[in-house]
């Protein structure tokens, strides 16, 4: 499994990344950026958790829940954080993730977003 997204802020994981680390240059710009907001909200509530994300100004992001397509995981929140800082920092791995998958529904049976449920869980509080 492969995990984006996550900030250390908000997420006690060791995947979670420094906040700093996801931003580009201030004139930089993820030009695929609008493509993985809309993959994104297609992913699927794997991990539900109930706490939200503020971002520095103490603005809500959305909550840490985990999502899914199968492969990668990623936080609500992270969704939010790509549309409000345009040089956010998108792994170059999963941009062409979404570029191969953009056209294509997220179609989990309740099984395998169990099995997904708790793959994530034990790789993140262990």
């Amino acid at each position: 499994m492969k995990f984006i997204g996550f900030i250390n802020k908000h997420d006690d994981y060791f995947f979670a990344k420094d906040l700093q680390k996801y931003y580009l240059a201030d004139n930089e710009e993820n030009t695929q950026r609008n493509e993985v907001i809309e993959y994104l909200k297609k992913g699927v509530l794997c991990g539900a958790i109930m706490s939200i994300a503020e971002d520095t100004d103490n603005e809500r992001m959305g909550s840490v829940s985990a999502y899914t397509d199968g492969e990668w995981y990623w936080p609500e929140y992270f969704v939010n954080y790509l549309k409000k800082y345009k040089n956010f920092k998108i792994d170059n791995d999963f941009v062409i993730h979404v570029l191969k998958n953009k056209d294509k529904e997220v179609e989990l049976t309740e099984e395998e977003v169990s099995e997904l449920e708790n793959i994530f869980f034990k790789i993140a509080w262990n």
